[in-house]
């Protein structure tokens, strides 16, 4: 169809008919008549290949619908990464690392207060340990700040510091979310021009 992205397929020389007819079939495409370049339609490239995933991948192999996550992730492909990611947390020892990466895919998406959602669901998770923790508080103090709560930004990154100072340079965003605030705690000039003309005319009544 026209407008859609095309995908190049190019095939050896010496390539074996018997498997370029099969590679063919699986894709419901009619065997190329010459070995060379055939174009095929990414959209039904990637749900042909869905569907083999979904047909020999079991549930229960949590390592590969993660892999599947994060491949997904990388294609901007975020719905179906979120989507491999829940799949995989189903398994415990998972869990973490998948709130962790769907939360950041709703970053991708624009969805803040999701991904925070997401990031919580994390720290609740059973099996974790310090560098998910703090990978997480730190993930939280991010979002919290896009969000423009400098609070619960500070309380974040302050946590992160406590354990590990140098972690991802957030002594210096710290200083950021500071300097924000001091900056939002400031009196506004036309507010202070107001004060002292109001207190001129006080003085002037008198």
């Amino acid at each position: 169809a026209e407008g859609r992205f095309q995908l190049t397929f190019d095939l050896p020389a010496d390539a074996d008919a018997d498997q370029t007819a099969k590679l063919a079939e699986e894709l419901e495409e009619e065997p190329p008549a010459a070995a060379g370049s055939d174009i095929l339609d990414v959209e039904q490239v990637f749900a042909q290949f869905k569907k083999g995933v979904d047909e020999q991948v079991d549930e229960a192999d949590s390592d590969t619908h993660f892999d599947l996550g994060i491949a997904y992730k990388e294609m901007g492909l975020l719905d179906d990464a979120i989507g491999e990611f829940q799949v995989a947390m189903r398994n415990p020892v998972r869990a973490c690392s998948c709130h962790t990466m769907v939360g950041l895919c709703r970053m991708e998406q624009g969805r803040t207060q999701d991904a925070i959602n997401s990031f919580r669901a994390g720290l609740h998770a059973e099996n974790k340990n310090e560098r998910e923790e703090l990978a997480l508080y730190f993930e939280l103090a991010n979002a919290y700040e896009i969000l423009g709560d400098n609070n619960e930004a500070l309380y974040f990154f302050e946590k992160v510091r406590k354990r590990d100072a140098v972690f991802r340079g957030v002594s210096q965003r710290i200083r950021k979310v500071q300097a924000a605030m001091a900056a939002a705690s400031e009196p506004d000039a036309s507010d202070e021009d107001e004060l002292d003309a109001a207190f001129d005319d006080l003085l002037s009544d008198d």
